[in-house]
């Protein structure tokens, strides 16, 4: 491509917001992130540590996870190796929501949708053993799930209101009121509603 060519489509994306230029602030959260790692000791551990607190505070739905796997050190022999990543979401894209950061990564790594096993696996290349809980040590916002649940409950219950009425459903109106407690006493006795 001609240089001539580059520079206006590069200009182009930068402006239009191409999502390649943009970052959700969890991204932000998690590459802003400066955790002190010791020289010494298990530095995947302490790190791993450190961005489940930042995390925890920030609210976002995370995992810390400790896994082992073989490989072959230098001198030819078998070795295992036990290293601690943080599995956190990101809901700014809900295709990809999971991805990974550790202390050696500068950036966090896209996972695909699996299993905590099977995202590790993906991660490091090869077989793995998680140590401990099987999906680790869990963190997710309870009141944002009960929450999200409970809207879905109700937006749910008020398509079905609609449907079966033809009119959206008014909690301020008594009538509308009992008829969601009929609707809702008995899911499938459409017909007997509609009398009212």
């Amino acid at each position: 491509m001609s240089k001539s060519l580059f520079l206006p489509i590069l200009a182009c994306f930068a402006f239009t917001g191409c999502a390649l230029f943009q970052k959700s602030p969890t991204w932000d959260k998690v590459v802003r992130s400066r955790i002190d790692v010791p020289r010494e000791g298990d530095t995947s551990r302490i790190y791993a540590e450190g961005l489940h607190h930042e995390l925890k505070a920030a609210r976002i739905e995370h995992k810390v996870v400790t896994y082992q796997y073989r490989y072959r050190s230098r001198l030819r022999d078998d070795a295992i190796s036990e290293r601690t990543a943080v599995i956190y979401r990101d809901d700014s894209n809900p295709t990809y929501p999971w991805w990974i950061k550790d202390e050696r990564s500068g950036r966090p790594t896209w996972l695909p949708n699996a299993g905590t096993q099977q995202q590790i696996r993906f991660y490091v290349g090869r077989d793995v053993e998680i140590v401990g809980p099987e999906d680790g040590k869990q963190i997710a916002p309870p009141e944002r799930h009960r929450h999200h649940a409970k809207n879905n409950a109700s937006s749910k219950r008020e398509a079905q209101f609609r449907a079966t009425h033809g009119t959206a459903f008014n909690p301020a109106s008594a009538l509308d009121r009992e008829k969601m407690s009929a609707l809702l006493r008995a899911p499938n006795a459409i017909a007997s509603i509609r009398t009212f």
